[in-house]
């Protein structure tokens, strides 16, 4: 399965997963996809030729494809970050900053680190369900 994906203007899509890992826990979610499923998506991205753009520059190319992760996932630099950085796509990681250092999520160390590959963006401070507040 890939990615969930929002098409804007023209060509251009925006990938946004959650986790890239094979633990069984994640499977419930529809942006969790294995490791191999991953790397799979990525190489047939880098094969179709598109332009594989940060969204800071995404509105530059009539056509593109630009790869963002929701939550800030420890998995995003355990599985995702050696892919993306073997195939040199950028990328934007969102993270809920209250979940810095805790189980399954980035710590301090890797989201320093990540930054030197990624784009880091806020999420939100909890990740409130808007619908029951």
């Amino acid at each position: 399965m890939i990615a969930k994906f929002n098409k804007v203007k023209g060509g251009t899509i925006i990938l946004c997963y959650h986790s890239v890992s094979n633990d069984k826990r994640f499977q419930c979610d529809n942006f969790n996809v294995s490791i191999e499923n991953f790397k799979e998506q990525m190489e047939l991205i880098k094969s179709t030729g598109l332009p594989v753009v940060s969204l800071d520059d995404i509105g530059k190319y009539p056509e593109a494809i630009a790869i963002t992760f929701d939550d800030g996932y420890g998995s995003v630099y355990t599985h995702a970050l050696p892919i993306l950085i073997n195939l040199n796509f950028p990328f934007t990681v969102y993270v809920v900053s209250n979940w810095i250092n805790t189980h399954d999520y980035l710590n301090e160390r890797q989201l320093i680190n990540l930054s030197n590959y990624a784009s880091i963006g806020a999420h939100s401070l909890n990740h409130l369900n808007l619908n029951k507040i």
